[in-house]
């Protein structure tokens, strides 16, 4: 069975968390991300590019620059054919995918957070007890770029 974490970031902007909650977990292996569109690849994209230097994490967008065999992160637009060990599901419209570890993102909009509410309960139908965390819960552990470390991540991202 795969482990389901939710991570519900804080507020907005949303890539610039995502960019960090991506940072901490790419000493783990490499990740497969996967977004809605072209445009949100491209902010997610800028977001990783404006870390601190000491943070920034190569990747690219599949089906553009991505090199997969050397790049840690790779962005996909909607779900690829394969994913990496661990996905981070970023994007709200991607079907449930097949992987060891699967983050998923929980947006502040209210439609999008609906959506990720129907993802929780169909991880469920599947007989998987995915996990929660809010943004609160790890808003105090604050690691070396400002950015909040989910729990479980502070060492792998120290």
């Amino acid at each position: 069975m795969p482990e389901v974490v939710f991570y519900e970031l804080p507020p907005p902007p949303h890539w610039v968390g995502v960019a960090e909650l991506v940072s901490r977990l790419v000493p783990e292996g490499p990740l497969t991300v996967v977004v809605d569109s072209a445009e949100d690849a491209r902010k997610l994209s800028q977001a990783l590019w404006g870390l601190p230097p000491a943070a920034i994490v190569p990747h690219g967008i599949l089906g553009e620059d991505a090199e997969e065999e050397i790049d840690p992160v790779v962005i996909s637009i909607g779900t690829p054919a394969r994913c990496r060990p661990t996905v981070v599901q970023a994007g709200v419209r991607g079907e449930i995918v097949t992987a060891s570890r699967i983050v998923e993102v929980v947006p502040h909009d209210r439609e999008a957070r609906g959506e990720s509410r129907r993802r929780f309960r169909r991880y469920k139908e599947l007989g998987i007890t995915p996990e929660f965390r809010a943004s609160a819960s790890w808003a105090n552990t604050l690691g070396p770029h400002g950015a909040p470390y989910p729990p479980g991540l502070e060492e792998a991202g120290a």
